[in-house]
This record gives structure tokens, sequence and C-alpha cells, in this order.
């Protein structure tokens, strides 16, 4: 998650420090480095590519930090009409968010995260049904068929990525680039969850 998202600036934001991923809306990036790891996937096409990249930083034995002093201008969520909740958002941060899971993670945590992953789809799921988005739903399972279909050429590039690893998911956790699943919680509930207010069927 994006570190400090719709918090107020001050103190707590006034010293660099590692993260999980910086926004690609606002990366500065050393170029032998970009090129090193492959430089953004294709397969993405909007929405985790940055932090498909970062993560590959990280497992490549490069850090990802945020500058304080740094002042963007990123509307967020604006190349999708709807925002946060747009279907075209949906599918892909669906599709995406399993892409990266199944790339970096190593098999262990793999598996324990798996039915976590389940049991968030889940949630996600019965939150559009009650607030009456069937649209919403039907662009999770679009974005997971389209994950499945791409699950062959994702798990020859996690064997490459995993055969050349250089630090552990232990490692990344001791750093604060992977967070366990308390303060990921917690973030999301104090986000509001996904702040779903009913619409009619076919909005995005």
């Amino acid at each position: 998650f994006d570190i400090g998202l719709d918090a107020l600036d001050g103190a707590t934001y006034d010293a660099s420090r590692p993260i999980g991923c910086a926004t690609g809306a606002a990366m500065l990036i050393r170029r032998d480095v970009f090129l090193k790891v492959g430089g953004f996937d294709e397969r993405y096409f909007a929405y985790f590519d940055d932090a498909d990249l970062c993560w590959r930083f990280w497992l490549a034995g490069y850090s990802v930090n945020y500058a304080p002093q740094a002042r963007v201008l990123h509307a967020y969520g604006g190349s999708a009409s709807g925002g946060r909740l747009s279907l075209f958002r949906l599918e892909h941060c669906q599709t995406n968010r399993l892409q990266n899971m199944f790339k970096h993670l190593e098999t262990r945590t793999l598996l324990c995260m798996l039915p976590v992953s389940a049991a968030y789809d889940a949630a996600r799921t019965f939150q559009l049904l009650r607030a009456g988005r069937r649209d919403g739903v039907r662009a999770l399972i679009r974005g997971t068929r389209r994950f499945a279909s791409l699950l062959p050429q994702v798990m020859a590039e996690r064997r490459r990525i995993q055969a050349a690893r250089r630090r552990s998911d232990a490692e990344l956790r001791d750093v604060g680039a992977l967070v366990s699943l308390h303060e990921a919680r917690r973030e999301w509930q104090r986000l509001g969850g996904l702040r779903i207010s009913p619409s009619s069927e076919g909005h995005a």
C-alpha cells in the first residue's frame, strides 16, 4: 500500500526510509539497475507494474526509498473513470495482484498466502454484492481468468526470479519492504476498506 495515503503530512514522514514500492507516477530510478532487472513487465498494462518492478529491485539486492523533500502533483486514479472502484481498475488490479504474488513470494510464503488471498477476494465480493455492484464482481472474475491465462508465462518468470533472488521474504520483512498481515489489515481498515457506495448496474 502507499505509505501515508489520505493522511495529513507530518513529522512521521520527514525522514527517508525503505519502502516496498514507490508509485510509478513519481519514481527516479538508476538506469543501469532498471535495465538489469528487466524494466517494466509489459504483461501488466496498468496497475501494480510499479510494485512488480520495485519488488524485483528488492529481490535483486537493491533498495527502494522515499524522498520526503520531493513534491509531486498526481491525480490519483485519474486514468480510469470511477476511481479506485472502476471496472477497469478492479479487473487489472486483480490480474496483476495475483501475478505479483506468484512471481515474487517464496514457495512457503505463497502457500500460506493463498488462503488469505482467497479470503480477501471473498470479502471484496461480499462488499460489492452488498452494494449492488455485480458488475464489479464480474470484473474481479475477468481479472482472475486473465491471470489464469497468463499462468504459464508467470510461472516461467517466477522460476527466473526465484533462481536469481538475493533476499529472502524474512529479510524483506525486516527492512519493511513486506509487512505483516496485521499491519496490512490495519491499513486497509484505516482507508475504509473498499469504500463501496451503491450504484446502478454497469456503472464504472
